[in-house]
């Protein structure tokens, strides 16, 4: 319903038939009745000139007689009090009486100057000219009297005397306005006021005559059909005064603390964002996605551009003067654009719970992050927002009636209510006019102040035309006046203009408390915080203050000043680890683990500082110099050392394990931050914190700053590993050859941690030799401290780097203060230093390797499975594998890849022979036979690639079984043999595994005759055949082919010749599973050589068969 009031979307508001007029036919555009007014004005002034004249004696004593008295009367407990008051004072004008006749007043009459409108020193004045109470009481009650006849006409528009006067009065100039009053004789302004002046006054007199009647006559109507009123018509809705204090977040819930987030998903990803709405102002039909599109996408928003509707970009409205000042974020314009728009009937229908049917259509969708953002763009442009001379605001209201809150006083003598929704009020009178329709129309004239003040949007509204001041949601307004009723001039939509009778109610706008702006949310944490640190610091002030009287009392022999520098300390190690929490942003304390800690530090803060006060004083270190932190890791191994201890009985034991389970979980949930010792920048170094990093450099802060073991921010993030601190440090041109108190530098410490990417980060550029040489006070280099403590990432990094760089005395030194961590260390993919060695063919680094790691350097194997003996077999390298097999025995030679391929079947693959024949005496029979993921043995590698001579080694170590061995798809030697069209392996295997072999078939059926045919390696035949006689030729495969059937299709007439001869007639008339013969294929390679062989053999027989289709050749 504040679409009725006024500054809203530019509707038109006309009365209608059910605007009702007490003044009929008074219509502004109406010619008057003639001489209707005038013969009345004329009457008037006969009258006065006849018994009012300057020269009537009755004038004197009438005017005397209205000066001195009044017919207004008091009431009688007024009177009483009065009496009192009189009683109890007298005439003396002195000072002293005076000041004393104001104490009395305000002891015996209080409340009574509010109630007759009039100051305290009016009735102590007119006690000095009282000599009776009677005369006292008539002059109070006289100025009573003028005072609020005077106040009536300077508030009543229909007679505003002083400016009637004003007009009358002739000539003057700028510089003396009333010279004809000062210029005229008295006899010319008796004149001038018997003529001018009267007939001036008479008229407006007559308007506040038809207006005080009209009133009378309203006020008589209002108060008969109060009742009927309310049950007529809708009621207005406004919450109780609890409603105010509860404020927003109760009513509408939490935003989300990422406010842009929050917005573009309560308006695209709800379960109303893509229904349509109708607004009722200009009909326009949209859905919440459409119009945050329309804000905020370039596109929609030029689309949404149309008759009175503009949409401002919000790039373009961050460099305005109001967001400038005001200091809006882009979140707050936004919202603020949408609620100018049709939005604004689904936010306030979230505010107010009503109209019922568009709650329903939101369903369930509260807008919490919108409408926060919308408060706080409003808060915040208010601030800057000029107050109105008159300090009045106006809101039209009508069509419904005013609740009874309104009407009628409550147990708190207050009248009013809560807007629940966004209020829109005008500055222009008129304006606020035109928005009253239906019956019972009212005006709230509103007082504002510096405080609450709204907000003007026309600047960036969708509807520029329409000038509103917003205020924010649960307002209170609070009735400050008597409602009257005045009569207004009023348009209809057709032009004509008409009289209204409106009730006017003045009221005093307060803005809710509880609204807040986004800062204030994301700064409420925090601010909590603040607040809770500090009264932990006050607690502990006052606890080492008890803590020392408590010392000092028990030991006499102790020094004051020990002492209190002792808790001097600790209270200043309390106070600098809050500082540090709380130098944390508003955004970190939002962060639900952050603040999870920093709750956790405020609840175990004070027991540390405790304990170091407690242990401090135990072990008479009185300026103990060292953070909470170290003092706390410290008590714990002093705690494990008795709990460890075999003197120390079991129920002690378990006191002190939870007292180390107590402090364990206070380190653990304080942290680093707490090492004071460090600088700031050396701090967030330390823990990784790049922002704070970047915050404090920004700030000018030192980049290359020590702390009191001389340590910098870069050696901090050095020893911790923090790659991103340590690139920003150097980035800003961090000293990486600083040294610390022990002399160690930034490279140093990397080392001793194993960084390795800060030890590239700090070596890029520089002299590596340099960087991991250099030596601390006690002479240890970077690569000593790597090794020390097996930091072997960092010393394989050197040895690789030193190995590209051709430094073969840094790469010795690597060898020799590292050589055993290397031997054992790996990178990501497994490969050693070793595996380096071998590859390269660095035996002597290869042998410096296997002395410091053995045999488990030998047989280490890569990502791939791969070992040194691999490697080295790959390459041939004799030397190498002789080493590797000095060192791992034997089983060197057995390990295998991750397809299961030993060194042997690599020496086969890359035809090392001398290779191979080393491997094969140490592995004997078994690694001659050894078969890899798919079955091949390196004797059937041997054979698809016709390497005799190492077939002929793996033969002589393996014997028979070599050649008869399978692989996976039941392939032999043979099979590869006869695929070559090799006669001399051939051979060979028949002579030592006889003719069987060649019959023995594949997984598809097939023997070594069928791949001699498949490749046309005919050649063969002559052996094969020999060797495998009838059985050979006939043999078919899986598929029903023989050999004839191969050679047929190669046009091997020879060959086919040659397996009819072995195999007779049924080699001629042999059927493939399709039903095709030898005489299909000699169709089909119209050889008729072959068909004449097929015939002769096979006759009819071996040209007629029909194949699957029926078909015959």
């Amino acid at each position: 319903w504040s679409r009725h009031c006024a500054g809203r979307r530019g509707e038109t508001m006309g009365c209608g038939s059910s605007v009702q007029s007490i003044i009929p036919d008074q219509d502004a555009n109406v010619t008057k009745a003639p001489n209707s007014r005038a013969s009345k004005v004329d009457e008037f002034d006969k009258g006065r000139h006849g018994k009012f004249s300057v020269t009537s004696s009755e004038a004197p004593s009438k005017r005397h007689e209205m000066k001195g008295g009044s017919a207004w009367k008091l009431s009688p407990e007024q009177a009483v009090r009065l009496r009192a008051f009189f009683d109890k004072t007298s005439s003396s004008p002195s000072p002293s009486a005076i000041a004393n006749d104001l104490g009395v007043f305000h002891e015996e009459c209080g409340e009574i100057p509010m109630q007759l409108g009039l100051s305290s020193d009016v009735f102590v004045d007119r006690r000095r000219s009282s000599s009776t109470f009677e005369e006292f009481c008539g002059s109070i009650c006289r100025e009573w009297e003028v005072l609020s006849k005077q106040s009536f006409l300077a508030k009543s528009s229909q007679a505003d005397v002083i400016r009637t006067l004003a007009e009358c009065i002739p000539e003057g100039s700028p510089d003396n306005p009333l010279q004809f009053l000062q210029s005229s004789s008295l006899e010319d302004v008796a004149m001038w006021c018997q003529g001018v002046v009267a007939s001036r006054l008479a008229e407006s007199f007559l308007s506040l005559k038809n207006l005080l009647q009209a009133e009378e006559e309203a006020s008589r109507l209002l108060e008969g059909a109060s009742e009927p009123i309310n049950d007529k018509f809708c009621v207005a809705e406004f919450g109780k005064l609890e409603e105010f204090h509860k404020g927003l977040l109760e009513r509408i819930g939490y935003p989300m603390l990422n406010f842009y987030d929050g917005m573009q998903q309560e308006h695209c990803e709800r379960a109303d964002s893509r229904d349509t709405f109708r607004t009722p102002n200009y009909l326009l039909e949209t859905s919440p996605a459409q119009e945050w599109r329309a804000v905020t996408e370039e596109e929609e928003r030029v689309k949404a551009c149309q008759g009175k509707r503009i949409v401002r970009s919000v790039e373009q409205l961050m460099g305005e003067e109001a967001v400038v000042r005001a200091k809006l974020r882009k979140e707050e314009i936004i919202a603020l654009i949408l609620y100018t728009g049709p939005m604004y009937l689904k936010y306030n229908a979230v505010l107010r719970g009503f109209p019922a049917e568009t709650v329903k259509e939101l369903r369930g969708n509260k807008y919490p992050t919108t409408l926060f953002c919308i408060v706080s763009g409003i808060i915040k442009l208010s601030s800057f927002m000029p107050l109105p001379r008159s300090r009045l605001l106006f809101r039209g209201l009508g069509g419904v009636a005013l609740p009874r809150a309104f009407l009628q006083e409550d147990e708190f003598l207050i009248t009013g209510g809560v807007e629940y929704g966004m209020m829109s009020v005008t500055l222009n009178k008129e304006v606020a006019i035109q928005y009253l329709k239906g019956q019972a129309p009212t005006l709230f004239e509103i007082s504002c102040g510096a405080v609450d003040r709204g907000a003007s949007l026309r600047f960036l509204s969708q509807y520029p035309g329409e000038d509103e001041i917003l205020y924010p949601p649960l307002s209170y307004l609070e009735v400050v006046g008597k409602p009257r009723v005045e009569l207004v001039k009023y348009a209809l939509e057709e032009g004509k203009v008409v009289q209204l009778l409106v009730r006017v109610v003045p009221t005093k706008i307060s803005t809710n408390s509880s609204c807040s702006t986004i800062e204030d949310m994301i700064s409420r944490r925090k601010n909590l915080y603040v607040a809770v640190m500090r009264n932990v610091e006050e607690d502990v002030r006052r606890m080492l203050q008890v803590k020392m009287q408590e010392v000092l009392s028990q030991d006499s022999s102790l020094q004051v000043g020990q002492v209190d520098s002792l808790r001097l300390q600790t209270q200043a190690d309390c106070e600098r680890v809050v500082e540090i929490y709380l130098s944390r942003d508003d955004v970190w304390f939002n962060n639900e683990k952050n603040y999870a800690s920093a709750m956790q530090l405020a609840v175990y803060l004070a027991a540390m500082c405790a304990d170091k006060f407690d242990h401090c004083v135990r072990e008479r270190d009185w300026y103990n110099q060292d953070s909470l932190v170290v003092v706390g890791r410290h008590i714990i191994a002093l705690l494990n050392s008795r709990a460890g201890s075999s003197e120390t009985a079991g129920e002690e034991k378990a006191r002190l394990s939870d007292q180390i389970f107590e402090r364990s979980r206070m380190l653990e949930a304080i942290g680093d931050v707490m090492e004071t010792r460090e600088s700031p920048l050396a701090s967030a170094a330390a823990s990784g914190d790049i922002q704070g990093m970047e915050r404090l450099l920004a700030a000018g802060k030192e980049v290359d700053a020590v702390d009191k073991d001389g340590k910098t921010a870069l050696q901090s993030a050095s020893l911790m590993g923090y790659d991103k601190c340590v690139k920003l440090l150097l980035l800003h041109k961090a000293n990486v050859d600083l040294k610390d108190a022990a002399g160690a530098t930034a490279v140093h410490l990397a080392c001793s941690r194993g960084h390795v990417e800060v030890f590239h980060l700090l070596v890029e550029g520089r002299s590596l030799r340099d960087a991991v040489v250099a030596q601390r006070e006690d002479g240890k280099t970077a690569l000593d401290l790597a090794a020390e403590t097996s930091q072997s990432s960092i010393l394989a990094d050197i040895f690789y780097a030193a190995a590209d760089l051709q430094d073969e005395e840094l790469l010795q030194l690597v060898l020799r203060v590292g050589g055993a961590c290397l031997a054992s260390s790996a990178d990501r993919e497994g490969r050693t230093c070793a595996h380096w060695a071998a590859r390269t063919g660095r035996l002597d680094v290869l042998k410096t390797l296997l002395s410091h790691g053995g045999m488990g350097a030998a047989r280490a194997a890569d990502c791939e499975g791969l070992t040194c003996a691999h490697i080295a077999a790959d390459r041939g390298d004799l030397e190498a594998l002789r080493m590797l097999l000095d060192v791992g025995g034997d089983a060197i030679v057995h390990d295998v890849d991750q397809f299961s391929r030993t060194p042997a079947h690599h020496a086969v693959v890359r035809e090392k022979f001398d290779t191979l024949e080393l491997l094969l005496e140490s592995g004997g029979r078994e690694l001659a036979i050894a078969a890899d993921r798919k079955g091949l043995t390196c004797a059937l590698i041997a054979a698809e690639w016709g390497e005799v001579k190492a077939l002929d080694m793996l033969i002589e170590v393996g014997g028979r079984e070599v050649v008869e061995a399978a692989d996976a798809d039941g392939r032999t030697c043979a099979h590869w043999a006869a695929y070559r069209g090799d006669v001399p392996i051939l051979s060979k295997i028949v002579d030592l595994a006889g003719p069987q072999v060649l019959l023995a078939p594949d997984c598809d059926g097939k023997t070594c005759a069928h791949w001699a045919s498949d490749r046309g390696e005919f050649g063969t035949f002559d052996l094969l055949l020999a060797a495998g006689g009838k059985a050979l030729a006939t043999a078919a495969d899986h598929k029903g082919k023989t050999c004839a059937h191969w050679a047929t299709q190669k046009g091997s007439v020879e060959t086919l010749r040659r397996l009819i001869e072995v195999g007779g007639k049924e080699v001629a008339t042999a059927t493939d599973k399709e039903g095709k013969t030898c005489a299909y294929w000699s169709v089909w390679m119209e050889d008729e050589e072959s068909m004449k062989l097929l015939i002769e053999t096979g006759g009819r027989e071996a040209v007629m068969t029909a194949d699957e289709e029926g078909k015959t050749r």
